[in-house]
């Protein structure tokens, strides 16, 4: 190999190891952390940091301080997610759980400060709430929203309602930041998050975490109806189906994990 292709090597493997560092992250990452943690020279940090910058794979905050994912990196990750040899056993839990419930399900995931609607199989009803896949949804006021606020490390919580505004999108949505956060304590505990009309009037959804290995919610999933035919109590009935199609879900990830390793 010759002396160019090892350095570019070298460079790329620096790269890949800075944003894998900053999406594990649950804390505001600097390049002083990254050069430490990583035990590389400051000046190649900033010179890789400003590349990866370019490239939209990562982006800072409005202060120039803080590090995180890039818009384009984020989009390849959802891109990955949505994989045909991913999506097949996803469609297959949520189409299970679908028919048995006879309600829709879905999975979510955090993007940033929203949380992204990104699989659905829905229930055969008259009456549904079309809720759009790649719909962005705001964390307050959603089910799988506030699971994934409630779930998160305080620091990382407190960061993110730093910057939220709580936006009442319905007459039920909770525009109180104490209030909210003592939801978010209760729905912590409870390892269950409900939405009783406040993200669409008439419509109640509940959401249970699905987990990577180490225990971390990588997704949210969801049943929601409207009130029309279900409220809040009987989806809570539907809880415990909730949570065995989610544990499902996850031994199929953690399956798929093992094969690619």
């Amino acid at each position: 190999m010759s002396n160019n292709e090892s350095s570019s090597n070298s460079a790329l493997s620096r790269a890949f190891k800075i944003t894998e560092f900053i999406a594990s992250e649950t804390r505001p990452v600097t390049a002083v952390d990254i050069a430490l943690f990583l035990n590389l020279p400051k000046a190649s940090v900033h010179r890789i940091l400003s590349q990866l910058e370019e490239e939209d794979i990562i982006a800072r905050d409005l202060q120039g301080r803080f590090l995180s994912i890039g818009t384009r990196f984020k989009k390849m990750s959802l891109d990955v997610l949505s994989h045909f040899d991913g999506r097949a056993p996803r469609q297959m839990v949520l189409k299970e759980l679908t028919d048995e419930i006879q309600e829709t399900c879905n999975l979510s995931v955090l993007d940033g400060y929203e949380l992204l609607y990104f699989e659905r199989v829905e229930a055969n009803w008259p009456v549904m709430v079309n809720l759009k896949l790649g719909s962005r949804l705001p964390l307050h006021c959603t089910a799988s929203g506030k699971l994934f606020l409630a779930l998160m490390p305080r620091n990382k919580r407190k960061q993110i309602l730093s910057t939220l505004t709580l936006e009442p999108q319905t007459k039920h949505s909770i525009t109180n930041i104490d209030d909210l956060n003592k939801e978010l304590d209760e729905i912590g505990i409870r390892g269950i998050s409900i939405d009783n009309e406040e993200l669409i009037d008439g419509m109640v959804a509940i959401a249970v975490p699905v987990c990577d290995q180490d225990g971390n919610m990588i997704a949210g999933m969801a049943i929601h109806a409207p009130t029309l035919r279900l409220s809040v109590n009987d989806l809570l009935t539907k809880a415990g189906r909730l949570k065995l199609a989610a544990k499902k879900l996850e031994g199929l990830m953690t399956f798929q994990s093992q094969v690619a390793d």
